[in-house]
């Protein structure tokens, strides 16, 4: 189902009696291509099914669900862990340092233009500084920031010199290691096909981690020189803009058609310096299910179940 408005709808899959899936999922985050949106979505998800298990199985022990992006994440005992959901900043292959490998790769790319528009002005709104055209430019010709998404994608670190990136094998490892892959515009497909996967609760999410208007720059007058530096980041989103892939194979066949009968809501709760986390809360399906098909569930009626849970 397409986005509803302001909130995204992500739509699951209801969960019969003795049917429990579990698929744990790894995301391979690539910075500021509304990917936290996606994780939140999905580890809200994930934490509302096991709360609903464990209140009617004794004993019942939920897997973790989180980030791992700091260098301490690579300890021993942390890649012992076993986790439902992992999204991680960490050059392609990192996933395969758990004990228990993750065999559900998703990944999500953007626009590299505005990718790299997105990752200054964010960055800008974090620190309190006004944006600029010098520090934008500044901030484009630093190796650091260019062809982010194919180093990562390619298993490099995003410090690499910007000529090591390498688009063609960002797609081979795509097409060889992946699930589901897509672009920012295929969030809700992506998302969903995981929900109906693991038969998790449908999700009704605000667009997370949004750069404020006040930190935005006008006019794109250096558009086609950021374009330039970024030349494999273009090749790859090109590609994976012309051949995604959202739809696991034969989940289709398996698919029951009817919404998982629970729907977490996830609330933006924000501020300028620390970034943006998500309140849940859970209800039945039929509060929300008729306004989301008529098409009447904007950012107002969203955020009125939240004032009606206080």
């Amino acid at each position: 189902m397409a986005r509803v408005l302001d909130p995204y709808w992500f739509c699951g899959e209801i969960l019969a009696p003795g049917n429990l899936e579990l698929h744990p999922v790894y995301i391979q985050h690539l910075p500021k291509t509304g990917t936290t949106t996606l994780f939140t979505a999905l580890k809200g998800a994930f934490d509302a099914q096991f709360q609903m298990i464990a209140e009617g199985v004794p004993n019942f022990t939920a897997l973790r669900s989180g980030r791992l992006d700091a260098p301490e994440d690579l300890s021993v005992g942390r890649i012992r862990e076993q986790f439902a959901l992992i999204a991680s900043h960490h050059p392609f292959g990192f996933h395969q340092r758990f004990e228990k490998p993750f065999t559900k790769l998703i990944t999500v790319v953007r626009e590299p233009y505005r990718r790299v528009y997105s990752a200054y002005t964010y960055g800008c709104m974090r620190s309190g500084e006004k944006p600029t055209p010098q520090g934008f430019k500044d901030f484009f010709g630093d190796e650091t920031n260019r062809n982010v998404m194919s180093k990562l994608l390619s298993g490099r670190n995003v410090h690499d010199r910007s000529g090591d990136a390498d688009a063609e094998t960002s797609i081979t490892n795509l097409h060889n290691n992946f699930v589901l892959f897509g672009t920012t515009a295929h969030i809700t497909d992506i998302t969903s096909q995981i929900l109906k996967l693991n038969k998790l609760p449908n999700v009704l999410c605000d667009h997370l981690n949004k750069t404020e208007k006040e930190y935005l720059l006008p006019g794109d007058e250096f558009k086609d020189e950021i374009l330039s530096l970024n030349d494999q980041d273009v090749s790859l989103f090109d590609h994976i803009h012309k051949n995604p892939r959202i739809e696991i194979p034969h989940l289709n066949e398996q698919r029951t058609n009817t919404p998982h009968q629970r729907t977490v809501l996830i609330q933006e709760v924000t501020n300028k310096t620390e970034g943006a986390f998500g309140r849940s809360l859970t209800v039945p399906t039929d509060r929300v299910l008729p306004l989301i098909v008529d098409g009447r569930c904007d950012k107002t009626q969203f955020d009125k179940f939240f004032e009606s849970d206080t």
